[in-house]
């Protein structure tokens, strides 16, 4: 269990370094956790709780506003998912859940949608957890996720700039019932062409699926066209990371080139804490999508260009030996008719 928390702290320290720019100042207010009794490790800053099957606990944060100025603030208790850069996050409210995922935290947790936060005050903040019934093994990773609503001091709110600038905060929940060990899996599920801010990408879909995070994740990546050895794309990323029982699409750059239909085959190793897995998936582009994702691009000056000449080349030859036929059956006729 002691693995779980290390772990975890790592991949919230890490989401919460990516998401959370601002410091508790310019955000108008910070949230520190409560740590109950039944907290296994007390020196980490979330929450890290040892349940037990059908266990109803309250569990309780402290909301502080350093301003003069009453603050809104929007709650959300938010399943763990792991997002397109490979990165555990639990900003999304509804997102789509991985088939393996039994129980997310969302049905476990229960919150207050909206605080109203007095200037200059401390409020806290009541999270009802309901655990389910059956046992379960491994973790259930959540997040308590707080966004500053209207903040009339954000200067992107006051300009007609299309800014998505409002500063968040998350609280980290991990949930455990059993001592039973439950180690990561993971498995290479569709791969297909596709387009990310018009660059042309394949997408290969990764999934967890076991209720354990999986952490220095290193994958190597090689696209192939058919039965080739010689890859055509080569791609290497380290670090990262992914939540229990979660997928992804792994985007793999195609460095501005543009689709050819045809069969392909994409193959990963993938390496974290001393275990490597050797994947691979064949796929096909059909010629109607290479077509619509190359015509969409936005390097269309790279764009192969159809050399007209050897047309125009056969052209001509063509045209001349055309000619010269016509004027040679016509002499050959001018000579037969005149013997007759």
């Amino acid at each position: 269990m002691r693995r779980y928390s290390f772990v975890f702290a790592l991949i919230l320290l890490f989401s919460l370094f990516l998401a959370n720019p601002a410091s508790a100042n310019e955000m108008g207010f910070s949230v520190q956790a409560i740590l109950p009794e039944n907290q296994v490790t007390a020196e980490h800053s979330y929450f890290d709780l040892k349940m037990t099957p059908g266990q109803v606990q309250t569990i309780q944060v402290a909301l502080t506003n350093d301003t003069e100025r009453e603050i809104e603030v929007a709650m959300a208790a938010n399943a763990a998912i792991t997002n397109g850069n490979g990165v555990v996050e639990y900003s999304q409210e509804n997102p789509t859940l991985d088939p393996t995922l039994n129980t997310s935290f969302s049905e476990i947790a229960h919150v207050e949608p909206t605080i109203i936060l007095p200037p200059k005050a401390v409020k806290v903040v009541d999270i009802q957890l309901k655990m389910p019934v059956e046992s379960y093994d491994g973790v259930i990773l959540g997040g308590l996720y707080f966004i500053e609503k209207n903040n009339p001091e954000n200067p992107a709110q006051a300009t007609n700039v299309q800014i998505d600038n409002h500063f968040s905060y998350t609280v980290g929940v991990l949930l455990t019932e059993t001592e039973t060990k439950v180690h990561p899996n993971l498995i290479l599920n569709q791969v297909s062409a596709s387009q990310t801010l018009g660059r042309n990408v394949i997408l290969a879909n990764l999934q967890n699926p076991e209720a354990a995070m999986l952490s220095n994740l290193r994958i190597e990546a090689k696209v192939y066209q058919g039965k080739e050895e010689t890859p055509l794309y080569e791609q290497v990323t380290d670090e990262l990371r992914m939540a229990p029982n979660s997928n992804f699409d792994y985007t793999i750059d195609m460095n501005e080139a543009f689709f050819e239909p045809g069969d392909y085959r994409v193959e990963i190793v993938a390496i974290s804490n001393g275990k490597t897995w050797q994947l691979e998936k064949e796929f096909n582009i059909q010629a109607k999508d290479a077509k619509a994702y190359n015509d969409q691009t936005a390097y269309q000056d790279k764009r192969p260009k159809i050399d007209l000449m050897p047309y125009f080349i056969g052209g001509g030859i063509i045209l001349v030996l055309f000619v010269g036929g016509a004027f040679w059956l016509g002499k050959r006729s001018n000579k037969t008719t005149k013997n007759d």
